[in-house]
């Protein structure tokens, strides 16, 4: 089967782009560690309290940091992607796979998040 043009092209937008989804996925890695250790430390001397407090401010800062991160990439898409080594041939192609990449953002942090808050021995609930 032989490649056109814009099959390389294509693959070169998906190249720039997927660095671009590690890095908010990152942040969805940095809030859960981060949370996970916290709420773990709390739950282990008996703070209750403190655990679910600390589970509501790492979901509401997860929510509040990927709407921002979304509306920022957004906002800045070409002068970012040109960062990240796009050409005038590639442009076209990570810009659109990154519109859905940064659109579902906040679903890739959360999803991170859950997934690693979910190896706590006791869950803490919000309340």
């Amino acid at each position: 089967m032989a490649y056109g043009a814009d099959d390389v092209q294509a693959i070169g937008g998906l190249s720039i782009a997927f660095p671009i989804q590690m890095i908010i996925m990152a942040f969805g890695i940095m809030l859960g560690t981060g949370g996970s250790s916290i709420i773990s430390r709390a739950l282990g001397a008996r703070e209750n309290k403190k655990a679910e407090k600390v589970l509501g401010n790492v979901f509401s800062l997860s929510l509040i940091l990927s709407v921002l991160i979304a509306v920022l990439c957004l906002y800045y898409l070409d002068p970012l992607l040109k960062v990240f080594g796009a050409t005038a041939g590639v442009m076209p192609y990570a810009r659109e796979y990154l519109k859905y990449i940064i659109l579902g953002g906040t679903v890739f942090v959360f999803g991170t998040l859950f997934r690693i808050l979910s190896d706590l021995k006791e869950t803490p609930v919000l309340q």
